[in-house]
């Protein structure tokens, strides 16, 4: 600091005027081939950009690297990880905490159609996915559900997902194979256990076929369609079952895991009674826990129009596996 005092008294500056010109004129004077810079422009040296970094740094470069890391506020730039690293538990809470908040702030909305009266019931799932190719992969799939009436199932079905036109790689969603595809198709076969009060129900047998297809909105929103043909043999007697669902996503990166919240509605059109028989409301969201697992949490609300009138409440799990 005493020397570049002592050059500024040599050069004959002093006063207000002599601190705003003196770094340019040091600058000047002192660098080889040094250009003035334009007002808001950091200095820069005339060498080609791969020297520019080099022992003939430009003097305001070497200055501001001087300063304290601290000062400049570098610290938590170049270390975040000393910010981010909580405990397992506490990383997972984080995560429930900000999956659940999606859900209940979604399904305040349907609070107002809710009766206090309506029964809950506990839906877990197991769900395993196994890739054969870029564009098919296996679905396996194991559903339940019981609740307060006595009332228990159990599905165990098998999909083939069929991929027609993928999301080009640069958006973050093409990296997964559902959330990555515009257009694509899933054939299955399911098998439906029944049973009431100790009773067990005749077994359901559906064929399955669903198209699936996307469209993205602002702010990194994506819009999902579903059409669904259920096939039924319900004791020997066929109907079928055509299912509607709309579905908004948005996805979400939180403690380098990714977190994806969702809202969907689905209608039911049943051949049975001719009519639209149920409107099933969901919310909820799937996080990425590594390459190979992710869970997923929501709240459903089931509303049956036919053949009687009836709603209830559920607290859905799934847990899936990809291979």
């Amino acid at each position: 600091m005493g020397l570049l005092i002592g050059l500024g008294s040599r050069l004959g500056y002093s006063g207000a005027e002599e601190e705003s010109t003196f770094i340019p004129t040091i600058l000047r004077r002192a660098g080889e081939g040094v250009r003035p810079a334009p007002p808001g422009e950091i200095p820069s040296s005339s060498r080609p950009v791969a020297d520019r970094n080099g022992p003939r740094a430009s003097a305001v470069s070497d200055i501001r690297d001087a300063i304290a890391p601290a000062a400049r506020g570098d610290s938590a730039r170049r270390h975040p990880e000393i910010l981010a690293r909580p405990s397992a538990i506490l990383r997972l809470a984080a995560r429930l905490t900000r999956s659940l908040s999606a859900v209940l702030c979604a399904c305040s909305a349907l609070s107002g159609t809710a009766y206090a009266g309506d029964p809950w019931e506990f839906w877990p799932e197991a769900s395993g996915f196994v890739q054969l190719s870029p564009v098919t992969r296996i679905y396996l799939d194991a559903p339940y559900a019981a609740g307060d009436n006595e009332t228990k199932s159990l599905d165990l079905a098998a999909y083939l997902d069929i991929s027609l036109k993928p999301i080009r790689p640069r958006h973050r969603q093409a990296e997964d194979w559902q959330r990555g595809r515009y257009l694509w198709l899933r054939i299955g076969y399911d098998h439906v256990f029944r049973e009431t009060q100790g009773t067990r129900s005749a077994p359901e047998d559906r064929g399955i076929i669903s198209f699936w297809h996307k469209f993205r909105l602002p702010a990194e929103i994506w819009l999902e369609g579903r059409e669904r043909v259920d096939f039924r043999w319900i004791g020997g007697d066929y109907s079928a079952r055509y299912r509607f669902r709309l579905e908004a996503t948005r996805e979400f990166t939180v403690l380098d895991h990714t977190v994806v919240p969702y809202f969907n509605i689905e209608w039911f059109y049943d051949t049975r009674y001719d009519g639209w028989a149920r409107t099933l409301y969901q919310a909820g969201s799937e996080v990425t826990v590594n390459e190979h697992f992710r869970y997923e949490v929501y709240l459903a609300r089931q509303t049956d129009h036919l053949p009687s009138a009836s709603s209830l409440n559920a607290f859905g799990v799934v847990a899936k596996w990809y291979y």
